[in-house]
């Protein structure tokens, strides 16, 4: 693994292209802080993007993003104070090419079971539970 690697700049992605060009690469990249709370909570929409076109995660361990990998592990977590351990534990995940395939289909189950499509349906079965139960009221 080199020493050093080039920081390539892309222009700016039309939103109507982002998935298939976030697809063009390898692992998503979701570091996040634990402040404000609301930071920390919750998952930015980058996570998801990043699940729906299936790549695999390095993250920063928040309660948010800690939540969804306890469940499905779409990668791995690493600390908010980066270390020597997470350094092995990044080299050891890029370097393995069974861990990435591994993560990789985490990741496609996740953009499956989190898609709007999924998640919609889910919605509007509570709002419709909510609206009968208030209107037999």
């Amino acid at each position: 693994m080199p020493s050093h690697v080039p920081l390539v700049f892309h222009n700016l992605v039309h939103p109507d292209d982002l998935a298939k060009k976030i697809a063009e690469f390898d692992i998503g990249l979701a570091l996040e802080q634990t402040t404000p709370p609301s930071r920390n909570l919750t998952i930015t929409n980058k996570f998801f993007q990043y699940l729906n076109s299936g790549l695999p995660l390095i993250a920063t361990d928040t309660a948010g993003q800690r939540e969804l990998f306890d469940e499905l592990s779409p990668g791995i977590l690493i600390s908010q104070n980066y270390d020597a351990t997470d350094k092995a534990k990044i080299k050891s995940f890029i370097t393995d090419t069974s861990k990435l395939a591994e993560a990789r289909s985490f990741a496609i189950s996740c953009a499956q079971q989190y898609s709007w499509e999924t998640q919609s349906q889910i919605l509007i079965k509570l709002i419709r539970h909510v609206l009968e139960s208030q209107s037999s009221n």
